[in-house]
């Protein structure tokens, strides 16, 4: 099934890219004494060509909380993709009455389900929630 074929509430809405935020992520730059392979060595890691596949429709969020057993944690930053359809035991982003919410989108026998990250309740993906997009990495401190 591919992102057309879905359901208008699998859907994810276009938003615009938050490109401060974006920009925030470059450059890197190597420190210390020089090698003599710094010829071959490449300068800058550019850690939006390597996590951001989709830059238009790739957005930042900070989280306030935690959830899955210390895997998603206070002040982590999701990077979210809008454009892409959810697959099994993703964890997408929601929205239901106008708040963001984590959830891992669970399908199975063709039924759409979302588990709550937190009490692990399974419940039933509905008309009246909207995938907002899908997770696809999440950026924390070690120092916490």
């Amino acid at each position: 099934m591919n992102f057309q074929d879905q359901p208008p509430f699998i859907r994810n809405p276009i938003v615009k890219f938050d490109e401060e935020l974006y920009n925030k992520l470059i450059p890197i730059v190597y420190t210390g004494f020089p090698s003599p392979a710094d010829d071959y060595l490449e300068k800058r890691i550019d850690l939006n060509r390597i996590l951001v596949s989709n830059p238009s429709s790739t957005f930042f969020m900070r989280v306030q909380g935690y959830s899955i057993d210390g895997l998603i944690q206070d002040d982590d930053i999701l990077i979210i993709d809008c454009s892409l359809a959810p697959n099994n035991d993703n964890i997408i982003v929601i929205t239901c009455e106008g708040e963001f919410q984590l959830k891992k989108f669970i399908k199975k026998n063709n039924k759409m389900f979302l588990l709550n990250l937190k009490n692990h309740n399974l419940e039933l993906l509905t008309n009246s929630i909207e995938v907002w997009g899908v997770v696809t990495y999440v950026i924390h401190s070690t120092k916490k």
